[in-house]
């Protein structure tokens, strides 16, 4: 299968590599509206760089696109690319709002392509293996969830992310980035803990306070998830001095599964046992290659539409939440943006 990475910034630039990396796909083609970082991955991976949306998406040797623009313009070149027939891999999230999540939605359903959304850590081992645990019931019905999410960026990420590859200012958006830590980093536990449960949000509580580098969007970040009677609480900062990573842990009657920073499964009065790191591929590898067997075989994507729609809608609701201090239901500002 032949892919095309559409922005080739921060992010674009981690997926060409990984792109690369897989066995069973070729990077074809690279498009940047700052046409030095197409021809820099164009250059490094044996693609092409293409100067226009429409001279991109008009290519025949193209199968599938990789989206790594800035969250706002998701809407407008995913739906281009679906009309071309093109299959769509989205950096998350799906969109920068709910209403225009729903509307890339509405016209994967009717495309007759693959669309996802790439979360990484559904394809890492640890993952993996904490959902099997779960599924097999070695940790009985579930009860809780906690995860952190503790980092430091410096003020220059704001304008050109980690690399500084790229320089914008959509990270200091509200409007354009659709949020700050949020949205940015911790969607991806709220991701994880959705699919590890296998079950809907029922309720979201936020609370949030902003960034003093990025006034418009937040730094700090408190969600509590019910998902039935489990509770799940998240909670990060992006302005963590020795910030100490990704935790993420689920518990249920019977023990409880550890994901990150390391995998272990526990019974109930046990100390928990660490298992070492193990060798293999790059998640996003692992990822991207999953997606493009998927389309291959015309199956369901590990992260389907609906998966994306919903981890968006309890993103909104978390939003919300900060603002009216209390909670909100994800269903319901779904059915408010399906009525707009």
């Amino acid at each position: 299968m032949r892919f095309g990475v559409i922005g080739c910034g921060d992010i674009g630039v981690k997926d060409a590599e990984a792109v690369a990396a897989a066995d069973d796909i070729d990077l074809v083609a690279c498009l940047d509206p700052v046409n030095a970082l197409a021809d820099d991955i164009a250059t490094r991976f044996g693609a092409r760089a293409e100067r226009t949306l429409e001279e991109m998406l008009s290519r025949t040797d193209l199968d599938a696109v990789i989206i790594a623009t800035p969250h706002d313009t998701h809407e407008q070149v995913a739906l281009a690319a679906l009309a071309a027939g093109k299959h769509v891999l989205l950096e998350k999230p799906l969109a920068h709002d709910l209403g225009s999540a729903r509307r890339i939605a509405a016209a994967a359903a009717g495309a007759g392509t693959t669309v996802s959304v790439l979360f990484p850590l559904r394809a890492d081992p640890r993952f993996r293996r904490a959902r099997t645990a779960v599924r097999q019931g070695r940790i009985g019905t579930p009860l809780g969830a906690a995860a952190s999410y503790a980092v430091h960026k410096p003020t220059s990420y704001f304008r050109g992310g980690f690399s500084q590859r790229a320089i914008s200012s959509w990270r200091l958006s509200k409007a354009r980035a659709g949020g700050g830590f949020l949205i940015m980093n911790v969607i991806h536990h709220v991701d994880a803990i959705r699919s590890l449960l296998d079950a809907e949000c029922d309720s979201v509580y936020a609370e949030m306070a902003p960034s003093a580098i990025a006034p418009e969007v937040e730094d700090t970040v408190a969600v509590i998830l019910r998902f039935g009677q489990v509770v799940a609480t998240l909670t990060g900062g992006a302005s963590v001095p020795g910030g100490d990573g990704q935790r993420l842990h689920l518990w249920g009657a019977a023990g409880q599964v550890r994901v990150l920073p390391d995998h272990a499964v526990t019974s109930a009065g046990e100390i928990p046992p660490v298992e070492p790191p193990r060798a293999g591929a790059d998640p996003r590898v692992t990822a991207i290659s999953r997606f493009a067997a998927a389309a291959r075989d015309g199956a369901a994507p590990d992260v389907t539409v609906r998966d994306a729609l919903a981890v968006q809608a309890i993103v909104t609701a978390a939003y919300r939440s900060a603002s009216l201090r209390h909670a909100v239901r994800p269903a319901e500002l779904l059915g408010e943006a399906a009525a707009r």
